[in-house]
């Protein structure tokens, strides 16, 4: 199950990550990053990670894909454009 939520997270949740999307004329592309790339099968992966205790979901999930991305993506955004960002909850 999951739906969309920008105001209030259920109890529980240890994980959060980023799903980058962007459009390019009428497409719309897709970012993952690749686990393993030293290897002869690479895997996509996600920007994700567990949330610590002192944080919301938004909060990991931006600081996971600042990790994760080593930051690449700084310029193109900033830490207002999270908190109105969708957020999606998989249970």
């Amino acid at each position: 199950d999951y739906y969309i939520t920008t105001k209030k997270y259920p109890e529980g949740i240890k994980r959060s990550g980023v799903l980058v999307r962007f459009l390019v004329n009428d497409d719309i592309l897709y970012i993952f990053p690749v686990q393993g790339k030293h290897s002869t099968r690479p895997i996509l992966c996600d920007f994700a990670g567990r949330i610590d205790p002192d944080e919301t979901p938004i909060e990991a999930a931006e600081r996971e894909f600042k990790e994760e991305s080593l930051n690449i993506f700084s310029p193109y955004y900033t830490s207002e454009d999270w908190k109105s960002s969708p957020v999606i909850v998989v249970d």
